[in-house]
């Protein structure tokens, strides 16, 4: 009984040593634990940030398309309304039959075509059919160019035929394709950066697994 007493502290130190070492060992599981979840929730945050990041960017390209989409649109729109908004069929006509009559060409027949919905404008084709010399011709095309109401030279066929050639000039034969236009009131141009950002946000489909075709020889 004495050596035991003697001995006790002993036996008290052991134990505490023993709970200390528990708790100390316990104590480093939680912060091993805790180290973890703190790297995990480190990791997730940093991909947040970039994801954050990524969006931002994202958004500023959106608006700098916004406004990019926008100056067309509104470019287009004042495109438009430089264009009459009606077409004179009697006028386009005249200004054609003046020019070729004050450069006397000869055998003038001009006929007026359909018109073609282009967008923001629509064209008026008319066809003209003379005779002339080539310089004529070129100078036809010079006055035409200068004229206040647009015109587009679309197509031009210029052959000899049956003409003899009297003095310098050789006559020609011209098959000419002219356009006139005016302004489409019923057309409106989009911006364009709804669609886009539509498309941005709709979710890509999954695509469908292709079945391998069955060998020759396979059993079904």
């Amino acid at each position: 009984m004495d050596k035991i007493l003697a001995n006790l502290h002993i036996v008290v130190l052991l134990l505490f040593a023993m709970g200390l070492y528990s708790t100390y060992t316990e104590y480093t599981d939680k912060l091993d634990a805790a180290e973890g979840q703190f790297n995990s929730e480190t990791e997730r945050l940093d991909k947040k940030k970039k994801e954050y990041k990524s969006i931002e960017a994202y958004n500023k390209d959106i608006e700098r398309a916004r406004v990019d989409l926008e100056l067309a649109r509104e470019a287009i729109e004042k495109l438009q309304k430089q264009l009459p908004s009606e077409v004179s069929n009697t006028e386009n006509l005249e200004i054609l039959s003046s020019i070729a009559s004050a450069l006397n060409i000869k055998n003038v027949s001009l006929t007026p075509g359909q018109e073609e919905d282009r967008g923001f404008y629509i064209a008026k084709e008319y066809g003209l059919k003379a005779s002339g010399t080539f310089l004529q011709f070129i100078i036809f095309f010079e006055r035409l160019a200068k004229e206040q109401r647009l015109f587009n030279v679309k197509n031009v066929s210029l052959t000899i035929g049956g003409h003899r050639q009297k003095g310098r000039f050789q006559m020609i034969d011209g098959d000419i394709r002219v356009e006139a236009y005016k302004y489409n009131s019923n057309y409106k141009e989009s911006s364009g950066v709804d669609e886009i950002e539509k498309e941005a946000k709709t979710p890509d489909k999954p695509r469908k697994r292709r079945k391998k075709a069955k060998a020759a020889g396979d059993e079904e």
